[in-house]
């Protein structure tokens, strides 16, 4: 017969087994089995495709969120049955009837011509429109002299340049002469070179006459004044904007203002500037309360002015020739059209010109009758304005290309004298002072780094743990 092998048999000393006997008991009662599993490959592969799944999920519902928000809607909101409406048909008439003309590039025959003549008579009519009990409407058409500026890394200089103006007087104004104050609403009838300019810029003029109409029609009891300016002249790098502000005798009264502007086709308009300074506070809150559909974000005129996008606007010559704050508004859907032939008056839905109109004739009522704008004060400048541009404008003559009406001291626009606002889907618009919301993203980031040295700690806490029973296991077992 063959013996059966031998096998040597490790018998582990008593005190050692009762040991191991209680190590093994205290992690079966203190780790009970769960249903969570262990740390495996597969785990991961799960944990990827959980964090796949949500991106996608958020990222069809950012742009779910952003449509809907661009899409126009028209709301029920007229309370006093005695206001006038604002009529999109009658905007619709101007806008056809211009953007017929084709493209109309400053001189040419289109703009200086068909476009000026359309405009002026628009006007008159309504500045004759009859209203006994009505304001004072007046109509001016300037043509400005020859001056020049800095714009950018260039020098813009221009002459003969035409602008169309309306104004809407005020009551209070008429009693005292002296304490005129106006509030000064701006588009562009020119147009790129091969566009059309329907959404950049004329469907901004074709909604300010129809908004003129109801004003010249409106009662007499405004508190501030109202100035219409329809400038002939934006895309050749924003010479008109400059003859107004400098030049013209009613813009020593303005102390705000809200430029419309186009950097796409149809859509709603976007608030991608404001302020600076104290009036911006009063700007953003009146939009806010007016605008059925609040629609912009502090983080587009951060990219905006950061020179990231180059384009300019009247916003900045009115802020830094006038020393004003105001509201840069434009129309920002299908920006593949932005300065093409697709900038057709098509393209602009029904629903987007009658909700766009209410919106501005609702803000302009808010402004008319608001009191705080007489506190609004000119724009701080980094030197003293009085002094330098007195001094500097007396030395120099208005040949000077390169120096005669520049702006001598810079304007304050610093995150300090700015407003924080984005919109939540299109349905309200939040807005704080800079530094207020910067103490809250301070708290907020010092809430999760307090979060994650928390969590840091209890891990470390953990493996602590678990590196010591495996010691004295380890120490056991020897």
């Amino acid at each position: 017969m063959i013996g059966a092998a031998r096998r040597k048999v490790a018998v582990p000393p008593i005190g050692a087994q009762e040991s191991r006997d209680h190590f093994s008991e205290h992690s079966l009662t203190s780790n009970p089995p769960s249903d969570r599993s262990t740390h495996t490959i597969f785990q991961n592969e799960v944990e990827v495709s959980f964090w796949i799944k949500s991106f996608v999920i958020l990222f069809i519902s950012a742009v779910f969120a952003c449509t809907v928000r661009n899409n126009c809607t028209i709301t029920s909101r007229h309370n006093n049955e005695e206001l006038i409406r604002f009529s999109s048909s009658h905007a619709r008439v101007h806008l056809q009837r211009i953007t017929s003309l084709g493209p109309r590039p400053a001189g040419s025959y289109a703009n200086e011509l068909s476009a000026a003549d359309y405009l002026r008579r628009e006007l008159k009519n309504i500045a004759r429109t009859p209203n006994h009990s009505g304001p004072q409407v007046t109509f001016d058409e300037q043509i400005s002299n020859y001056s020049s500026f800095q714009a950018g890394f260039h020098v813009s200089a221009y002459n003969n340049l035409r602008n169309f103006l309306l104004r809407i007087d005020s009551s209070k104004s008429n009693e005292k002469a002296t304490a005129r104050r106006a509030f000064l609403i701006n588009c562009h009838y020119d147009s790129a070179v091969e566009s059309p300019g329907a959404s950049d810029d004329f469907v901004s003029c074709a909604i300010m006459l129809e908004v003129c109409r109801i004003f010249a029609l409106g009662p007499n009891n405004l508190t501030n004044d109202l100035l219409f300016l329809f400038n002939g002249a934006e895309e050749s790098i924003l010479p008109s904007s400059h003859a107004f502000i400098t030049q013209h005798p009613w813009a020593k009264e303005v102390v705000a203002f809200l430029n419309l502007e186009g950097a796409g086709s149809g859509g709603r308009l976007t608030i991608f500037q404001s302020g600076p300074g104290s009036g911006a506070e009063l700007l953003v809150k009146t939009y806010s309360d007016s605008f059925a559909q609040p629609y912009g974000n502090v983080f587009a005129e951060e990219l905006f002015q950061s020179g990231f996008i180059p384009s300019d606007t009247d916003f900045r010559i009115f802020r830094d020739f006038g020393r004003i704050p105001g509201l840069d508004m434009a129309y920002t859907s299908d920006g593949y059209c932005y300065h093409t032939r697709y900038d057709t008056e098509s393209r602009i839905s029904e629903a987007c010109l009658q909700s766009t109109g209410d919106d501005i004739l609702s803000f302009l009522r808010h402004i008319v009758y608001d009191e705080g704008l007489a506190s609004i004060e000119k724009l701080k400048t980094h030197e003293n304005p009085a002094n330098v541009a007195d001094s500097l404008n007396n030395f120099l003559s208005s040949d000077d290309i390169g120096w005669s009406h520049r702006p001598t001291s810079k304007v304050q626009t610093s995150i300090w004298s700015r407003r924080v606002y984005f919109d939540v889907l299109g349905v309200q618009l939040i807005s704080a002072p800079w530094m207020s919301w910067k103490l809250v993203d301070w708290l907020l980031l010092t809430a999760l780094a307090c979060y994650f040295l928390y969590q840091n700690a209890a891990h470390n806490s953990v493996t602590t743990t678990l590196c010591q029973e495996a010691g004295h296991t380890y120490m056991v077992g020897l």
